[in-house]
């Protein structure tokens, strides 16, 4: 759920599972196509220079139970400098890829 609110928070914190599946393969390979899909992106917000995500692919081993890759912004834009951007792989009952932008 996304929603707005009159006053900024002075926390952000969004969390979304993307995939849940018994299937480790099947969940390795949705994990690699969100990554995928995220490196190397442009954001551009109003009044603000574009920025790219970065990020090192982590290669998930299914010995560890969970992996992950934080994406970093460059250059990073003042407005969002303590954003994190996260996706992980890990196992809770199924494995989940799931993503996670935060402060």
């Amino acid at each position: 759920m996304i929603s707005l609110a009159d006053q900024p928070a002075s926390v952000s914190n969004w969390t979304c599972s993307i995939y849940l599946s018994p299937d480790y393969d099947k969940a390795r390979q949705k994990y690699q196509e969100l990554y995928n899909q995220i490196s190397n992106t442009i954001i551009r917000i109003k009044g603000q220079k574009p920025f790219i995500l970065n990020g090192s692919y982590t290669t998930p081993e299914q010995e560890n139970k969970s992996t992950a890759t934080r994406f970093h912004m460059t250059p990073t834009p003042q407005c969002v400098e303590n954003l994190k951007i996260e996706i992980s792989l890990r196992y809770r009952e199924g494995w989940e890829v799931v993503l996670r932008v935060y402060e």
